[in-house]
Order: C-alpha cells, then structure tokens, then sequence
C-alpha cells in the first residue's frame, strides 16, 4: 500500500515536493491556502489532488495521512500541536520551537541564555517608544520585525535620523501599527562585518 502525504501549504511553496512524492508512489493531498480575498491558488492544479475546504483537515486528512508536512512556521501550528503531542507524524515546528524565530526577543534571550554572545536589542510594540529611544540611544539602527512580518520591515539605518524617518514612515500605517502592537519588534546595535548563515537537518540518527 502507497504512503500517504498530506500537504498544509501557505503560498503554494510545496509543488515541487507533491510532484515529487507523487512520482515516487505516494498518495498527496494538498491544501493550498486561498489568497487574500479567498481566490484559489492554481499551482498544481491538475496535476496534483487539492484539498479546497479547510474544515476538512480535521474531519477527514490528518488521520488518513501517514506524514504531515508544513513548509511554514506561521500558521495552523497551533491547531495540530494537540494532534503532535499525541505522536502524529507531523514535519514542522512546534509552537514553541516557532516561538524562537517569531518572536524575535525570546530568540535572542535563548541564545542567550545557551552562552552565545549576542548583540544588543530591545523588543517594541509602539513606535513612538522606539523613535524616543533612538534618539537616546544612537548606535541602535537596526530595526527587525517579529511575526509573519514583511520583510522590507527589516532595515539597516545608515544613522539615527534616517532610523527615526523609518519609523515614523511605518507609524503612519495603520496595519503596521497593529501588527506591532500584537508581534512586537526589536531594534539591534549595528554592528560591522560579514553576516552568515549556518543551516542543517536533524533527524533521529542527529546531525
């Protein structure tokens, strides 16, 4: 009997992978959050069996699924942390696990915490208390959003007043104001150098 996948998917970031799996005998269902005004997304269409009701997850997919794989860190985690923590085969975070890339103080404080020595920050949720404390504390220029934020959130300020025009750009907005006051973000010491990255995988044999 072929294994069976369910797929629980943002921006259609799993094509490649239902493809993929389906290729190499598995069963794939997926489902493909609608965009922002519920217009289905057509990536896969044809090709790949998609899941359009959500409520159906839980009613029918989670139990027929031999893997349950997100690609994101930002949704539905919640709804299936009962369902992992009575052993379900789920590929994703765990909310907690989530928590430390979301939100962005408490994954500086975990690192913090293992002795790894970090840079400066300090975590915000209102604009004009970030704004009054650049302009006391000049080498914080370097604003980071915590959440499902947009990217362009993360900026680098040449100096404090350019900071200060970023700031009180975003304050302007009314979704950006909210979603500070519920995600919060950090602003960081700037610091000079060469930025990487280190990734890997873990799996039940380690590293």
């Amino acid at each position: 009997m072929s294994k069976r996948l369910l797929l629980i998917d943002t921006t259609s970031n799993c094509l490649d992978l239902a493809l993929r799996a389906k290729l190499a005998g598995w069963q794939v269902k997926w489902y493909n959050q609608p965009r922002g005004g519920g217009e289905p997304r057509m990536a896969g269409k044809g090709m790949i069996d998609k899941i359009e009701d959500f409520h159906e997850l839980k009613r029918k997919w989670i139990d027929w699924a031999d893997l349950i794989y997100l690609p994101d860190n930002c949704k539905w985690l919640d709804m299936l942390e009962p369902y992992r923590l009575q052993g379900y085969p789920i590929l994703a975070p765990s909310t907690d696990a989530a928590e430390l890339e979301l939100d962005r103080a408490a994954g500086q404080k975990a690192m913090a915490d293992a002795g790894i020595v970090i840079m400066q920050s300090k975590a915000f949720f209102d604009y004009d208390d970030a704004i009054a404390f650049v302009k006391k504390n000049p080498q914080y220029l370097v604003s980071k959003p915590s959440g499902d934020a947009c990217k362009a959130l993360s900026y680098v300020a040449s100096d404090p007043a350019d900071l200060v025009y970023m700031l009180t750009r975003w304050k302007s907005r009314d979704d950006l104001r909210r979603a500070a006051r519920k995600e919060g973000f950090i602003l960081q010491e700037r610091k000079y150098g060469v930025e990487m990255a280190i990734g890997g995988w873990y799996g039940p044999g380690g590293w």
